[in-house]
């Protein structure tokens, strides 16, 4: 089953994930959207070091590499 990503969107409307993601070097957007692809696999059944709790119900994305 794929699992949908959306992305945080502003009430002005701007993506701000989006965004930053976009201003990275091609080697770290490739990482980026690796990682974004196993969350689209495998989405709450994603386990460290792909993904750290921060409370309840809120988990952070992990990128690996030399820029965390």
């Amino acid at each position: 089953m794929a699992w949908r990503v959306l992305f945080f969107q502003t009430t002005r409307g701007e993506y701000p994930v989006k965004e930053f993601i976009e201003k990275q070097d091609g080697n770290t957007v490739a990482k980026i959207n690796l990682s974004i692809r196993l969350l689209i696999d495998y989405g709450p059944f994603l386990k460290p070091p792909d993904i750290k709790k921060l409370q309840n119900k809120l988990y952070e994305l992990r990128i690996q590499g030399n820029h965390q």
